[in-house]
C-alpha cells in the first residue's frame, strides 16, 4: 500500500508510524543505557514508536544528528534506533549520542536487546500542543518482530506529504 501511495502523482513523501503525533494514543516501552545507572532500580520509561523509511521526511520531524531509518534496516542487519532530542538531553548531555548502544525489549531467553542509535531528531508535539514534548524511542518495522511479522496489535497510520505541503492520514490494519 505505501509503495502504491508513494508513486500517485504529487506525492512527495510517505511514510508510516505506529501512532502519529496528537493522535493521544502513546505507547510507552522500557530501556536501559549501558553504564548508566537506573532511577529508582527501574528501567528508564520512554515512548514507544515503530516507523518505516520515509516517516520522519513526511512528518516534517527534523533531523538534528546521523541519520534517518533507511530501506537498508533490515531484519537480519544491525539493531538500529533513532532516539529524540530529550533523550539525548537526559543521558548524552554535551556529546553526541549517534554510535551509542541503547538496550530495550526482550529477546526469546529475557534478555535486553541491544539497539545502535543512529540518529536524533527533534521530539515533535505529541500529546497536547502546549504539552511537555516526551522522551521517545524510534524503532525501524521491519526489526520490530510484533509489527513486522503481526505477532501483536499492529495498527499502524500513514503520513503522506502531497506537493503542497498538506498531510494526509490514512489509517492501516
Amino acid at each position: 500500500v505505501l509503495d502504491q501511495v508513494r508513486n500517485q502523482p504529487g506525492i512527495v513523501n510517505a511514510g508510516m508510524v505506529n501512532h502519529i503525533p496528537l493522535a493521544g494514543d502513546e505507547w510507552g516501552t522500557s530501556y536501559d543505557i549501558p553504564g548508566q545507572p537506573r532511577p529508582d532500580g527501574d528501567s528508564h520509561r520512554a515512548v514507544y514508536r515503530v516507523a518505516v523509511p520515509g516517516y520522519f521526511e513526511s512528518a516534517g520531524i527534523e533531523l538534528l544528528r546521523g541519520r534517518f531509518i533507511t530501506d537498508s534496516d533490515r531484519e537480519n542487519s544491525q539493531r538500529v534506533v533513532i532516539i529524540n532530542d530529550r533523550v539525548a538531553a537526559r543521558h548524552f548531555a554535551g556529546r553526541n549520542a549517534v554510535g551509542e548502544t541503547l538496550l530495550a525489549h526482550e529477546d526469546v531467553t529475557g534478555a535486553a536487546i541491544a539497539w545502535t542509535i543512529v540518529g536524533v531528531v527533534r521530539a515533535p508535539v505529541q500529546d497536547d500542543w502546549a504539552g511537555e514534548r516526551e522522551t521517545e524511542l524510534y524503532f525501524p518495522f521491519a526489526q520490530d518482530e510484533m509489527f513486522s511479522k503481526g505477532t501483536g496489535p499492529a495498527s499502524t497510520m500513514m503520513n503522506v506529504s502531497p506537493r503542497r505541503h498538506r498531510t494526509l492520514l490514512v489509517t492501516v490494519t
